[in-house]
């Protein structure tokens, strides 16, 4: 017994696929990238701390006073940067203590701060970690966002 199968249309499919992938994993890798970027920089800013607010009487009247939120303003992302077979993206804040809040820092225990009328007790104040913890989380979507956006790209557009 003899089957013939006619297999050109596969043929013409997997070609187009193939010429489809070339023109279009450039593109869904950037988007990917991009979205990425973002979303990591949403992540990070939400989880960096903001002095606490405190209640002033001006002009009589009990308000409140707010002067933090300095270390979170400050958090920047490049724009995407292409080299030969690789792109980068970088988060970047350019607040001097990012690093001391981001890791934690030493401290001299007994030693007065005026600026926040206390003596200070620890001799380490932990780190919060914000971006580090981030990216562990971008981490673990980063392979599905690209997925979907490799199957926008891939859509049959005849």
């Amino acid at each position: 017994m003899k089957l013939n199968i006619d297999v050109s249309e596969f043929k013409r499919f997997s070609e187009k696929t193939a010429k489809n992938l070339k023109e279009n994993y450039d593109k869904a890798i950037d988007n990917s990238l991009s979205e990425l970027g973002g979303r990591l920089l949403n992540k990070v800013i939400r989880k960096t701390p903001v002095g606490k607010s405190i209640k002033d009487k001006i002009n009589n009247k009990i308000q409140t006073v707010y002067t933090g939120g300095n270390l979170r303003r400050s958090w920047y992302l490049s724009k995407l940067i292409k080299t030969d077979d690789k792109r980068f993206i970088t988060l970047y804040n350019i607040s001097r203590y990012a690093i001391y809040v981001e890791y934690g820092h030493r401290q001299t225990p007994g030693r007065f701060v005026p600026a926040i009328g206390k003596k200070l007790k620890a001799s380490w104040v932990k780190g919060r970690f914000m971006m580090t913890n981030s990216v562990t989380e971008i981490n673990k979507i980063r392979q599905a966002v690209f997925n979907r956006n490799l199957a926008k790209y891939m859509e049959d557009k005849d």
